[in-house]
């Protein structure tokens, strides 16, 4: 996707928002292949950072090996998101080419 297309965010400005404690998920191990902490983060306002980071169409949800605690909201987050055209899923059109660095792609639902 060419990221001029997607509305400007920082995920420094959602980090201030957050508060401590981070949760683990038992369906998933404590860190990842690259050693890096796995845990859910929650906002001030108890919201998930994830969740509304996906249904204001800043990520997507993604399930890499197994099912994960909060899988089916994240799915539905993206699901809210792509119909409200939030973010990359109203930055392109289905005529726009996009481009993420360096590969190509036609953009579409």
């Amino acid at each position: 996707m060419r990221l001029a297309c997607l509305p400007v965010t920082s995920a420094g400005a959602r980090a201030e928002h957050m508060a401590p404690p981070t949760q683990g998920d038992a369906s998933q191990g404590a860190v990842d292949a690259y050693d890096r902490k796995l845990a859910y983060v929650r906002m001030r306002d108890r919201r998930l950072f994830a969740e509304a980071t996906i249904e204001d169409g800043y990520g997507r949800e993604y399930t890499y090996d197994r099912p994960y605690r909060y899988q089916a909201r994240f799915d539905a987050a993206e699901e809210r998101a792509q119909a409200k055209d939030a973010g990359l899923w109203g930055g392109c059109s289905n005529t726009d080419t996009c481009t993420d660095g360096g590969s190509t792609s036609r953009w579409g639902r």
